[in-house]
């Protein structure tokens, strides 16, 4: 709103905002798997590409996260970790259950020197940061919106019932067999 009241003022007119949300391709998603170096990289890597977890590496979600938040069904992201300030549980599918299986019981998700371990890790899958920021995020959206519909999507992301969001950007993205192939 502010936006449309400073460029009503001002006489300009408004800047359209951005709308091609980036998403990874099932080749860049397994070059970011690959890339990995350790299970514990891997696993963090995964709850950003399959379960959506804010991903900024120095204040996001992810780094918040805490193993005990994560049960073999679905990720707890309590209001203290989310990016919302609102606790919310996200379904944990078949791809990710089994790259989570093992994971230790308690501690932090992200390995030690996650900063430097996510920049190498983007690096050697050839995926420029700059342009894919929040792609992970843009990724799981896109597929899980085509597999599993509008309003549990919204519940997994945090989004609020009228939230236009996904309906904007991620709508069609990709099709609905490979967003059911990606969680498989």
């Amino acid at each position: 709103r502010s936006r449309h009241i400073r460029a009503a003022i001002a006489c300009k007119t408004k800047k359209p905002k951005k709308r091609d949300a980036k998403i990874f391709s099932a080749d860049q998603v397994e070059a970011l798997l690959k890339a990995c170096k350790t299970e514990h990289e891997t696993r963090a890597v995964a709850l950003m590409l399959f379960a959506g977890v804010r991903p900024d590496s120095g204040h996001g979600e992810l780094v918040k996260l805490l193993w005990e938040d994560v049960t073999a069904h679905h990720i707890t992201v309590r209001a203290e970790v989310s990016k919302t300030g609102t606790k919310r549980i996200i379904p944990i599918r078949p791809r990710l259950k089994r790259i989570l299986a093992g994971h230790p019981k308690t501690g932090r998700v992200v390995p030690a020197q996650w900063k430097k371990a996510i920049q190498r890790i983007r690096k050697d899958a050839g995926i420029d940061g700059t342009i894919y920021q929040d792609a992970s995020r843009h990724t799981f959206a896109s597929h899980y919106l085509v597999a599993y519909g509008e309003d549990k999507t919204k519940e997994a992301m945090g989004h609020s019932e009228r939230s236009r969001t996904l309906f904007r950007n991620y709508r069609e993205a990709v099709t609905e067999a490979q967003g059911k192939a990606y969680f498989k």
